[in-house]
């Protein structure tokens, strides 16, 4: 049994799941990209200075004012510039496994009683709401959001929590529907329990006596003999 089907009681059913939407990956990767590359160009650009050549040698004053510093910088700029860019690599790539890592373990769970966050790769953590004290749902859809099918909830709850909010969420038109057309359900009729059939027969008798006393017609005689029989 997964950690999810724990959170739900026996007498509950999930109606919604969602992860976070895939474009929170996207971020993450054009991030990463833009991180090597800002390295690699502060990397050309201190090589450049170092040895003086290259687009920058084109800028006198420049070269002239770093001349006292340039030998210093030759004897580091095979070291220090690739050990700086190892570990922003390095920071770069551990900060996109725990994006994707928390992607993988961010759940929103709409069931017939509650709606559930559940957070955390080993150390776990849950947020519930009960559907009876949800107040109100704010949706946000940015022009992407609409292209992609993303957006923003906000759950407004009477509980402690106050305030869930649900970031970019797949199909949170869905999801919010999900929750009112749950919410509309909570504490509706029980399903109809099966009728004994010694007691289907005492129904039916008392039925066919209205039907000959005239106090009900033949289509109302039909329809419910039929609801009878399907009880059954």
């Amino acid at each position: 049994m997964g950690y999810i089907e724990k959170l739900v009681s026996s007498d509950e059913t999930i109606v919604a799941q969602r992860r976070p939407h895939w474009v929170v990956l996207l971020n993450a990767f054009v991030g990463l990209f833009w991180q090597i590359f800002l390295l690699l160009l502060l990397y050309w650009l201190f090589i450049a200075l170092a040895r003086g050549d290259g687009p920058l040698s084109n800028i006198g004053f420049l070269m002239k004012a770093l001349d006292d510093w340039r030998r210093p910088l030759s004897l580091i700029s095979n070291t220090i510039p690739q050990l700086i860019g190892a570990f922003i690599v390095l920071s770069s790539l551990i900060g996109l496994a725990r994006t994707v890592l928390n992607w993988v373990n961010t759940t929103n769970i709409v069931t017939t009683r509650r709606v559930i966050q559940v957070h955390g790769v080993i150390a776990k953590s849950s947020i519930d709401s009960s559907l009876e004290k949800v107040n109100d749902i704010m949706l946000s859809q940015s022009a992407t959001g609409r292209v992609l099918n993303f957006g923003h909830l906000v759950i407004m709850t009477a509980s402690e929590v106050g305030l869930n909010r649900m970031l970019y969420l797949p199909d949170p038109v869905g999801f919010k529907r999900a929750i009112l057309d749950a919410k509309n359900t909570l504490g509706g009729p029980p399903p109809p329990q099966a009728v004994q059939s010694g007691a289907a027969a005492d129904r039916l008798a008392e039925l066919g006596k209205l039907l000959q006393q005239g106090l009900i017609t033949q289509t109302e005689y039909d329809a419910r003999r039929q609801a009878i029989l399907n009880q059954i």
